[in-house]
């Protein structure tokens, strides 16, 4: 292979590169969005109820006397792992582990090379394009995941899955 198309090559990488750095950007905004979303369905779900809400550091209280709620967040890490949140109190036997999932393929799985019968350019072109159409494609969407002893159960809103286990009556 000549240097022209090795460097070519090595442009069309640097420029996927930078579209997938987008659609990362786009997702990470999308899911603080989301992840704010839930602090506001916990906040509304019990001042409705008629608790006291207080923001805490990491998390949200809800009180009514000496009863307390508690919301907690764990930031997403660098590493690619989604936030997740802790609630507790009241009646709840045991903290509930609340994730954060992206619904539908992960954005990280973005190929970099495009594999099969291609050469080396053409596995950089196709891998390029996969990187452009995605800057543009369908918003990041996101759902709640709780994993208990019985299974695992999705929700698509914080607000659903208090009623689930706190319901206002």
């Amino acid at each position: 292979m000549d240097l022209a198309t090795l460097k070519q090559i090595e442009d069309l990488k640097r420029k996927a590169d930078e579209y997938r750095s987008q659609r990362l950007s786009r997702v990470s905004k999308a899911s603080e969005a989301f992840s704010e979303t839930i602090g506001t369905d916990f906040s509304t779900h019990f001042k409705t109820a008629g608790f006291t809400v207080s923001p805490v550091p990491q998390g949200i209280d809800a009180c009514y006397g000496t009863l307390v709620f508690a919301l907690r967040r764990s930031v997403a890490s660098e590493s690619g792992t989604s936030d997740s949140f802790t609630l507790s109190g009241g009646p709840l036997q045991a903290p509930l582990e609340i994730f954060v999932v992206h619904e539908g393929p992960p954005d990280w799985s973005f190929p970099t090379t495009v594999t099969g019968e291609y050469s080396e350019l053409e596995q950089a072109r196709r891998a390029l394009d996969f990187a452009y159409r995605a800057i543009d494609g369908p918003p990041a969407r996101f759902k709640l995941l709780l994993c208990e002893n019985s299974g695992n159960t999705c929700y698509a809103s914080m607000a659903d899955l208090l009623n689930r286990f706190l319901p206002q009556s």
